[in-house]
């Protein structure tokens, strides 16, 4: 059955980074639904924080106003995601990103359990 309640989750996850390295990362959010489609689909909405490890490249965060310690750069911004039967969520989340960009996206698919 749906969900209606907010929940904070945590998440750990490696990705290619786009200077074509493997980053760790580990993140803490909080979201709430915001519209349900029957009882197995819904569609969220929230906050994350956490960090990502940037082997080598951690200063250019840094320089860039991105603040970091060692070789972890601090990451946090908004998210929305698509939740199917309580078990994936397809998730797109912004983030500031200092000088280095804009704004960073990142496209997620991720199982609970």
């Amino acid at each position: 059955l749906f969900d209606n309640r907010a929940e904070v989750t945590g998440e750990i996850g490696a990705y290619k980074n786009s200077i074509s390295k493997t980053s760790v990362y580990v993140t803490a959010a909080l979201d709430a639904p915001v519209l349900a489609w029957g009882d197995t689909i819904s569609w969220r909405m929230g906050v994350f924080g956490g960090a990502a490890r940037y082997a080598q490249a951690a200063n250019k965060f840094k320089n860039s106003g991105v603040p970091t310690v060692g070789d972890w750069v601090f990451v946090a911004g908004i998210q929305t995601s698509l939740r199917l039967d309580e078990t994936y969520d397809l998730r797109l989340r912004v983030m500031p990103a200092g000088k280095v960009a804009d704004a960073l996206f990142t496209l997620q698919l991720a199982a609970r359990f």
